[in-house]
This record gives structure tokens, sequence and C-alpha cells, in this order.
């Protein structure tokens, strides 16, 4: 049996979720995993899309080639393009739209915790993610993440950044996500990692929303802070590689993509954030 997603890394991760249940669905049947090729690395999403449970990780280039020795091909679209999306919101969860086209439930996928990196602090640490791969409309004002951490220092909490810029392989970035105490980001990859359980655990979140809809990306354990603005959620994202672009953010209108000043996002506090980040960390502590 075949599952075909090129990416991205966050809808790759989502899919996993159902491994289990897809091959205890087909029992004696190998499942093999086509990503695009920089993810289907060990040092990418290879080691975790094997430790889910699939059988071999390839290259979706190669799949053509591969596709008529296959008994079923998956193609997993997951977003519910008949259903009207972008331009209208989706009715359910990505997680399930997913799960319906692999034929099983939606479900949390468990993992063993991988080992603690060297390169964290040897005390409990939050991991903060900041940047989304596809849309600035995701992204919340610089200067208020690092409030947020000025202020998380002073009460004696350390945080790690997660992302490319850290100079870290993204499997290295999973293991220090899954070392820590809770989580604080962005609709990304790290917050789809939220949904698995780590040595029968779940890492506790806040999530800011900002273009995109909590509702069918999000998961209820997490705090998820949303403004829901009239105009969102709008699913816009960067023109430049968008395969369904919307144009530039119209609140405020007379913007540049290059400089987002969308309202979704500018109207939520570092006050608010503190509250919720510390009403996690005390919960997991």
């Amino acid at each position: 049996s075949d599952l075909h997603r090129p990416g991205a890394i966050g809808d790759i991760l989502m899919t996993l979720n159902m491994i289990p249940a897809l091959r205890e669905a087909n029992p004696g049947v190998e499942i093999h995993y086509f990503c695009h090729a920089s993810l289907a690395e060990p040092d990418a999403l290879g080691r975790i899309i094997l430790e889910a449970g699939c059988d071999l990780v390839l290259d979706a280039a190669a799949l053509p080639h591969w596709r008529k020795g296959y008994s079923r091909v998956i193609d997993l679209v997951g977003y519910p393009l008949a259903e009207g999306y972008p331009e209208k919101p989706m009715r359910r969860h990505l997680l399930d739209y997913f799960a319906d086209e692999m034929g099983v439930s939606r479900q949390s996928l468990s993992l063993r915790r991988p080992p603690r990196p060297r390169d964290v602090p040897a005390t409990p640490y939050v991991t903060i993610q900041t940047k989304a791969g596809w849309s600035a409309y995701k992204e919340w004002a610089p200067e208020k993440w690092e409030a947020v951490r000025e202020h998380l220092r002073r009460d004696g909490i350390e945080t790690v950044l997660l992302g490319e810029s850290q100079g870290r392989t993204l499997w290295e970035s999973i293991c220090v996500f899954s070392n820590a105490i809770i989580h604080i980001g962005i609709d990304s990859f790290a917050n789809h990692l939220t949904n698995y359980i780590w040595d029968g655990k779940r890492i506790g979140a806040v999530i800011l929303w900002g273009s995109t809809q909590p509702s069918a990306a999000g998961y209820e354990h997490n705090i998820n802070v949303y403004k829901n603005p009239e105009c969102g959620p709008c699913f816009r994202e960067n023109p430049r590689i968008s395969q369904m672009p919307r144009g530039v953010c119209i609140n405020p209108p007379g913007q540049v993509y290059e400089n987002p000043q969308h309202k979704c996002m500018a109207d939520i506090t570092v006050e608010e954030v503190l509250k919720a980040v510390r009403a996690q960390w005390n919960e997991a502590r």
C-alpha cells in the first residue's frame, strides 16, 4: 500500500497519526510513504515516518515509476477543495479529512520520546516557534515574542527557539520539542507535534492563530489564542510560493506582503499570551 503526500511538513505530521490504524486495518500489507526527497531523509521526517509504522520512505518524484506495482495508492489531499476551501472555512478538522482518505478514524500517534539533545538546558524548558514557511500572516510581531521571552527569563523559565535559523536539522528540532515541558508557537509544524503522545504524555501548548483556522488545524487540549476577525480565516499565503494565492491581507487595507500588518495577529497582546503560558507551565509542572 502506498501513501503519497509530498509536503508540507505539518501535513505529513498530521497524516502520521493514522498510520497505526491503517496498519491494523490492513494486516500483512507493507506501507510505503512517498514525500518530497528533502523530507524523506532521516535527519528530516524519514525517521519519524518509520517510527510511526511505515515500512519505507521514498522520494515522491519516483512515484510514477512505482505506482503500477501497488495494490492501492492513496493520494493524500486532506484540504476539502470540493467544499470550497480556501474560499470557505473547513467544516471539520483536517485530521478527519486525512483519516477519511485513509479509510480509518481520527487518531493520535503514540511515540517513544527521543533522547534529550545536548544543546538544550539541563533544567525544564519551553520551546518557541515563531516562523511559518508558507505565510507571514500566521506570524506574530518579533518584538512581542522577545517581550514574552524576557518575561519568562525573569520568571526563571528557559526558552529554546525552534526553526531553520537555529542550525538544527528538522529531526533535531523534533527531539528538542519532545523533551520540552510546554510549547509556545503558531500554526506550523510544532503545533502538529502537540497532538502526538510522547511516552504516554502530550506536550501542552499555547498556539497563536492568524490567517488559518484553529478549529480545523488546532487541538482542543492546547490553549488556542485567536481573535476571530470577520475577515478570517482567510488562508492567505506567500504569493510567491502559494499554490492557491488569495492576494495580500485586506485588514487593514493598503498593505504589501513584505510588511504584513494583519490585524488578526496584531490584536493579540503580550499579556494574554503570558497568562496562557503561565497557566500551561503550572499545569505541566
